[in-house]
């Protein structure tokens, strides 16, 4: 086991190529945990040491550094554009592809319309953090008011979302927040 923690710290400490990011805690974690997974699924008997000697997942823990299950949680992560390590000749090229950026921010994604139709190409701000894991929206597409479930809706009646209860599965005319 001393061996796999081991090559685990070995594979965080590592420098990442070019373009990519370093290995992150996050990722050894997975990877971990996929090891006992996979260790579960290939292991059958009993876990109390034979008097021979040795321990009955030693040779399962050796072939995990060469297990693709378990390493593929252990690839390094390309590098997003802006965030990359590469050198100021590389930045001011402009790509022939990419309209001319001001002061190295991103062009502004202008909405090529709403696959759906429901929208006509207006985006709904993200689920407050308050509610996350709640539905944004009742079982027949209709929006769902954030601002009644969290107390704060100011149009009452006239609000263009429904009032209805976030949480999954209630619908009813309740804010979540008094949801039994």
């Amino acid at each position: 086991m001393r061996k796999w923690i081991d090559r685990l710290f070995a594979f965080y400490a590592q420098s990442p190529a070019p373009g990519f990011s370093k290995i992150s805690q996050s990722q050894l974690l997975r990877a971990d945990r996929q090891a006992f997974i996979r260790m579960s699924e290939l292991f059958i008997g009993s876990l109390k040491a034979p008097i021979a000697g040795g321990k009955p997942l030693d040779p399962y823990i050796e072939k995990l550094e060469s297990d693709m299950t378990v390493t593929y949680f252990m690839l390094p992560v390309p590098t997003s554009h802006a965030g990359s390590s590469t050198d100021k000749s590389d930045k001011d090229k402009k790509r022939p592809d990419t309209p001319n950026t001001k002061g190295g921010q991103p062009p502004k994604k202008v909405p090529k319309g709403n696959a759906k139709g429901s929208s006509k190409g207006k985006k709904r701000d993200p689920i407050p953090q308050a509610l996350k894991g709640h539905h944004a929206r009742t079982p027949q597409g209709e929006p769902i008011c954030f601002g009644f479930n969290l107390g704060t809706c100011k149009q009452g009646s006239k609000c263009p979302r429904q009032h209805v209860c976030s949480v999954p599965g209630c619908y009813k005319a309740h804010p979540q927040t008094e949801h039994q």
